[in-house]
């Protein structure tokens, strides 16, 4: 592209060199187009084209883009008999271009920047004769020696343009030179300080004994009172004072320090002056150049500034206080409106599923209810306290409180898995692809918080693409998380996992918004607004991040950046499935720790149907105060985790401790202890739980094992 470049041949109007060149090998060839091209980064553009009719197209249908690919002249008989070409637009259509000879421009240097090419509507099968060949390379030449020799006459016009500017700026130099000598003189006559230039005058010994004034301005005679100065010696002027400014000159001319009077001199006139004095010149000339400027009103100046500066640092205490008062009025006024923007979402979500509740609720109150519509509506509740446990997961995602559960998996294996769900949710007209490596990729993280937000990049994909479109998950190793904007790139070892969707992409004034919670370019009723914000808050709390590209009109790509496991962990290695079929309890006892009164009540009696015995405990305190009693009858202990005093963990802590065969399993929803100190190797149930989740949970946790209490005084 830049051996291109430098001929400056783009988009210039048509010129009739190249054009004859065109015209003359469209009749020797008897072909109705030729064009001379040139092909761009981005684009193919024609200096001369016959019977085309364009000026440029892009390379997405270019034939000579192949041409560049190899010396010489290339020649295509039949462009629909060749799998390079067959499916191109231009050749595809009705009346097509069926044959192609094309021949490269080459640079001196080799480097192809076009072609010169001849094209016909009709095949010709018989090629091109070694005559037309030969034309073909010779006009091929003739392009870029027009190119050289443009080429050669822009650079002598440009020189020959420089030599002009150069007069030009010369004279023009010259011209400045003449103003700027009458700008001084005038500046020098009148500006306020005074200006002189003094020779200084030595003895054999090297001693300054007087100087002489060479130049002085009227400021200078009007400070000094020295009037037709120049010429003068300065004894002659000043004998009184003559000795004192000598010595103070005297030596700058050999050192060529510049001399200031850090303490200004005192005068007749009680005004105050400050002098700054420097040697102009090579030091033979012996000259000086001495500037006074009048600082009474400096002076005083000052002693004001020393006064207001005793009270200017409470003031500027007192305005920082004020301004970050400002600030912080308007980061609350900032989160209530977050705030209220999420109640207004949560509440709008949730008054819908609650109407889905209430009605199904009281339509199975009804006695004569057949029995196909009972369970049509204890379906309905149970679908939906499904999805506002969906709702209420993905709101701790997005404020990354979700009590997670990690585990070590491989990334390709639940790719592959999740594809072939987006497949099929996202309907025959997406295709969707996934790209995984044949190593495994292991991360630890929750894998259902994994799928799920997978899942949700995909589902908005599909919306955006309208049902049709190209859909592509990969996954890669990469070493840093890319910088975005004010963030700078995180280096580690992640797995990258990108999802490209042919989209229209995303607005510019919408990229910034997309992860906020309940913010949705969908219509209503299409989605909640959440998706992405649970994306955000998996990965953030799962220690990696998101980044997003996208390009109007082509599309948009989400990567999720999650840290590499380095190896499998024991204890925490991905299930090969789960046994989903309730278990029986056979008797065993449950100590169930719940200060929800309804929670309570509904474990209890859902142990009692699984077949398990229950003993109700309100809270930590009143648990142990049950095991004391008689540790050995208990089997287990369910306990929530946030609870007034001592929490869930501290609970399962203790009873590990004094009773460590006695399991202990834990439920939450979201919890601030799980948060800041993690599982500490307690089971968890994630709230709200099923009775099919309990049950597994159970039987998994108790699995047969004999305890042996120990005393503990």
């Amino acid at each position: 592209m830049a051996a291109l470049h430098r001929y400056a041949i783009l988009d210039t109007p048509p010129e009739p060199d190249f054009d004859d060149i065109a015209r003359l090998l469209a009749d020797s060839f008897e072909a109705p187009i030729a064009i001379v091209n040139l092909v761009a980064s981005d684009r193919q553009w024609f200096k001369a084209e016959i019977g085309l009719g364009l000026r440029e197209t892009s390379l997405d249908v270019s034939i000579c883009a192949h041409a560049l690919l190899r010396q010489g002249v290339m020649v295509v008989p039949d462009t629909r008999d060749d799998p390079r070409f067959a499916s191109n637009p231009l050749v595809a259509a009705e009346g097509g271009l069926r044959f192609y000879a094309g021949a490269v421009l080459s640079t001196v240097a080799g480097l192809p920047i076009g072609t010169l090419c001849v094209l016909d509507r009709k095949p010709r099968p018989e090629g091109i004769t070694p005559r037309q060949h030969f034309l073909l390379e010779v006009l091929a030449r003739q392009v870029m020696s027009q190119l050289e020799l443009r080429r050669a006459i822009t650079r002598r016009d440009m020189r020959t343009e420089a030599l002009r500017a150069e007069t030009r700026e010369r004279e023009q130099a010259e011209a400045a030179l003449k103003e700027s000598q009458r700008r001084y003189q005038s500046l020098f006559d009148s500006i306020d300080a005074g200006f002189c230039v003094i020779q200084l005058e030595y003895d054999a010994d090297g001693t300054a004994h007087d100087y002489r004034f060479l130049e002085t301005n009227p400021a200078f005679a009007e400070q000094t009172g020295l009037h037709d100065a120049i010429g003068h010696p300065l004894r002659e002027l000043a004998p009184d004072t003559a000795r004192y400014w000598i010595d103070v000159f005297g030596g700058a001319p050999s050192t060529g320090l510049t001399i200031r009077l850090e303490e200004p001199t005192p005068t007749a006139d009680g005004n105050w002056y400050e002098i700054h004095a420097f040697r102009i010149g090579a030091p033979e000339d012996r000259q000086v150049a001495v500037l006074s400027n009048q600082i009474t009103a400096r002076r005083r100046s000052e002693l004001a500034l020393r006064e207001l500066n005793a009270t200017l640092d409470a003031r500027v205490t007192e305005a920082m206080a004020a301004r970050e008062a400002a600030h912080e009025a308007l980061r609350q006024s900032q989160k209530l409106e977050a705030i209220g923007q999420l109640t207004g979402g949560v509440a709008h979500d949730f008054n819908n599923l609650l109407t889905v509740i209430r009605g199904s609720v009281d339509l199975l109150r009804r006695p004569d209810l057949p029995p196909d519509k009972r369970m049509r509506y204890i379906d309905a509740i149970g679908d939906t306290a499904d999805r506002a446990a969906k709702v209420t997961g993905q709101l701790l995602a997005f404020a990354r409180r979700q009590a997670l559960t990690p585990i070590l998996f491989d990334v390709g294996r639940s790719l592959s898995e999740t594809a072939d769900m987006l497949g099929t949710l996202s309907g025959a007209c997406i295709e969707t692809e996934a790209r995984v490596p044949d190593e495994a990729f292991h991360i630890l993280a929750d894998r259902a918080q994994f799928d799920t937000a997978i899942i949700n990049i995909g589902i908005n994909a599909r919306d955006a693409m309208k049902g049709e479109g190209r859909l592509v998950i990969v996954a890669e190793a990469v070493t840093e998380i890319p910088a975005r904007r004010a963030h700078g790139p995180v280096a580690g070892d992640f797995i990258a996992v990108s999802i490209t969707d042919t989209g229209p992409g995303i607005a510019e004034a919408d990229i910034d918004r997309i992860f906020e919670p309940f913010f949705t370019t969908k219509g209503v009723g299409e989605g909640t607004g959440l998706g992405l914000s649970q994306v955000i808050g998996f990965a953030k709390q799962s220690g990696g991040d998101v980044r997003v590209e996208s390009v109007a009109s082509q599309g948009t790509t989400f990567t999720l950046y999650l840290p590499r496991a380095a190896r499998p962990t024991d204890g925490v290695s991905e299930p090969d499935g789960l046994d989903t079929t309730p278990v029986d309890g056979d008797g065993a006892c449950v100590l169930v720790v719940e200060d929800n009164e309804q929670v309570g009540a509904f474990a209890t009696q859902a142990l009692r149907e699984l077949g398990y015995d229950s003993v109700m405990a309100p809270d930590a305190s009143h648990a142990m105060a049950e095991l004391a009693k008689d540790s050995t009858r208990f089997h287990i202990v369910f306990s929530d985790v946030v609870m007034p005093g001592m929490n869930g963990l501290e609970l399962g802590t203790e009873i590990r401790r004094r009773y460590p065969d006695l399991p202990v399993i834990l439920a939450s929803g979201y919890s601030h202890v799980l948060a800041r100190h993690g599982q500490q190797g307690f089971e968890l149930l994630h709230k709200p739980y099923s009775v099919d989740q309990l049950s597994r949970v159970l039987h998994k946790a108790i699995g047969g094992r004999a305890r042996k209490p120990i005393d503990i005084p």
